[in-house]
């Protein structure tokens, strides 16, 4: 859980810079450590074990009902998608994951591998 508090803190440098039209390198920098951190194989969002199944939906909370709204701003920008972020039956969004399936098993299946679609989607932003 500490890694996404430190990318929300990054995510909110970066969007304060870019608000207040600081440095471009520093903004580069920081958009750097952002997408490096989230397309690594080892990324993963720190999801509550289990879902909540209503209407058709299963639901994953952060855990301890953290909120990324910096992170999400930027991923939002970096992939020129409107927030919640769809991936295929995934809803990525700064206080939860909401995929559209009442059974629990196939919602997990779906966000693991949503998860994985997003962070190729976020590694083909990579800048070298």
């Amino acid at each position: 859980m500490e890694k996404i508090a430190e990318l929300e803190d990054i995510a909110k440098r970066y969007c304060d810079f870019k608000h207040h039209d600081r440095m471009n390198s520093d903004l580069v920098k920081m958009s750097n450590s952002l997408v490096e951190a989230l397309s690594s194989p080892s990324f993963t969002f720190p999801v509550q074990k289990e879902g909540i199944v209503s209407e058709g939906t299963t639901s994953y909370f952060y855990i301890n009902n953290i909120a990324c709204p910096n992170l999400f701003e930027f991923l939002s920008e970096l992939l020129h998608l409107e927030i919640p972020i769809n991936i295929n039956k995934t809803k990525f969004g700064p206080g939860e994951i909401l995929i559209s399936t009442g059974n629990e098993k196939d919602a997990h299946q779906e966000m693991t591998s949503s998860v994985e679609e997003l962070k190729k989607l976020i590694h083909a932003k990579k800048t070298h």
